[in-house]
Order: C-alpha cells, then sequence, then structure tokens
C-alpha cells in the first residue's frame, strides 16, 4: 500500500543517516547532512527530531550538532554479551556434552522465539538433532527456561498469543502454562518430553548476566529411553555449567551448590 511505502522509504532514509556517523566524523550538523545525502534540510530536521526523541540521537546544546546516543550504547551492549555469551559457553558446553553424551545447546530469546546460538551435537548412534540458527517457539519444551524469566508484559503477550501444538505433549492451555512457569522460576530448571519432537527429552536451565537478569538458557537433549535414566545426573550437571557460565558472565549472586551428584527432581512435565 502507499502508506507502507512511504513508511519504507522514510526508515530507510534514517538509516541511510545514521550510517554517517563514523569514529572519523562522530558529529553532524543539520546542513552537512542534508548536502551529504541530497536531501532538503527540513526532511534531515524531521529525520534527526524523531531519532533524537527516541534517545537514538543526542544534541549538543551550545554547536546544536547531533551525536549518537544512550539507545545505541544500550543495544551494543546487549550485542555484546550475546557474542560474549557465546565465547565463555562453548568451553564449558563441551564438557558438558562429554560427561552426558547427548546434544548441548546455547540458547536465547528473541521476540516469541527460541533462538539456538550455538550447540554442541551428540555423536550417539540416535540422537535429537538440530542447527544453530534455528528458532522454537517460547512455550514449547527447553524454551520454556527462558520465558519463564522474561518481563511479565512479554510472558503475558505470548501465552495469550496463540500457543501452537507440536505434539499431544504440547501445552496449549495457558492456565496451565503459566502454572508450569512460576514452578520454572522456583526450581530454576524445566524438564520435558516429547513437547517438540516425539520420543526427546530434555532439560533447560537458565544462565544469568552481570546485571542479574536471564541473557540465555542451556539445554542438554537427547531421546527418552536414553535420558531417562540419566536425567537426575544430567539436569546436576546442567545446572552446574550454567552457574558456571553466568559467573564468568559477571553474574554474583547467589547460586546452587549443586556438584554434579544427582539432585531431586520436583519440576513437571516428566511423564
Amino acid at each position: 500500500m502507499p502508506s507502507e511505502g512511504k513508511d519504507s522509504q522514510s526508515l530507510q532514509r534514517a538509516l541511510t543517516l545514521l550510517s554517517c556517523f563514523s569514529f572519523e566524523k562522530p558529529e553532524w550538523g543539520v546542513t552537512e547532512l542534508a548536502l551529504k545525502l541530497n536531501e532538503h534540510k527540513s526532511v534531515i530536521h524531521r529525520i534527526l527530531t524523531t531519532l533524537l526523541n527516541a534517545e537514538f540521537l543526542r544534541q549538543d546544546p551550545v554547536t546544536k550538532k547531533y551525536r549518537l546516543g544512550l539507545k545505541f550504547f544500550e543495544l551494543g551492549m546487549i550485542a555484546a554479551e550475546d557474542m560474549q555469551l557465546r565465547k565463555v559457553a562453548y568451553p564449558i558446553m563441551v564438557d558438558l556434552h562429554e560427561k552426558t553424551g547427548e546434544t548441548v545447546m546455547l540458547l536465547v530469546a528473541e521476540g516469541r522465539e527460541c533462538l539456538c546460538i550455538d550447540k554442541v551435537q551428540s555423536q550417539e548412534g540416535i540422537q535429537c538433532t538440530s542447527r544453530i540458527g534455528k528458532r522454537t517457539p517460547l512455550h514449547v519444551g527447553f524454551s520454556k527456561a527462558l520465558l519463564a524469566y522474561l518481563p511479565e508484559p512479554k510472558i503475558k503477550e505470548t501465552v495469550m498469543g496463540g500457543l501452537q501444538k507440536f505434539t499431544d505433549r504440547t501445552v496449549t492451555d495457558p492456565a496451565i502454562l503459566l502454572q508450569q512457569l512460576d514452578e520454572i522460576r522456583k526450581n530454576g530448571y524445566v524438564i520435558t518430553c516429547g513437547e517438540m519432537d516425539e520420543g526427546s527429552m530434555c532439560v533447560g536451565v537458565p544462565i544469568k548476566g552481570y546485571s542479574g537478569f536471564v541473557v540465555g538458557a542451556l539445554s542438554v537433549v537427547g531421546p527418552e529411553f536414553r535420558m531417562r535414566p540419566k536425567i537426575s545426573n544430567t539436569l546436576a550437571l546442567a545446572l552446574q555449567a550454567a552457574q558456571t557460565i553466568s559467573r564468568y558472565m559477571g553474574y554474583n549472586g547467589d547460586v546452587s551448590d549443586k556438584d554434579g551428584d544427582a539432585v531431586q527432581i520436583t519440576n513437571i512435565n516428566t511423564r
């Protein structure tokens, strides 16, 4: 539609304008941006005002020139944390894989989905395969280790936005899912069976960053027949791994003192 085309054009202009800021040229005035981009000053001023109000830009009160704002710093810290998370987590994931023999995945929340950003694949003949970049809905399986710790409005948006059914074990009742999320926050982990794929079983545990917020999750996934006999020990190892990663990420809060011994399973949906 015409309005969509106009909005897209305005967005492209704003992105082009922002790309002008660099280490060599961190500060711009309205006139020089208009000349640089071959646009009318009124158009440039309108874009700058929008970006300024949204805190993507800041304006020097004396020179009236513009610089990148704190919003970019915040977004950059989020991106840097994700990249740091992969670097820190990988050797610990390898160790967890060697101790469990199963596939280990590193997960982050993105919108209403869980995104796999790294993995160590099981070498067993029968394995639960996945891939880096794969997305799964937040209400299914190990993804709930992320959903449980999102801000309340995000949880409500996901839970009330329609829960797709994948197997007979997929939870599609909002009330039951909310109860499960409470249980996950209480216990600090989730264990599920066959919610996304029949015959699979997984453990999901959250990872915290320096701020104390959950920045990702670890999951150990394998066939139910192989996972079930060792689920307590696998859970203890996953908790220990997540705690180690959290410490490397700067989290200094209380952590579980699990030492790799079997733990008592009190979670839900392990039938």
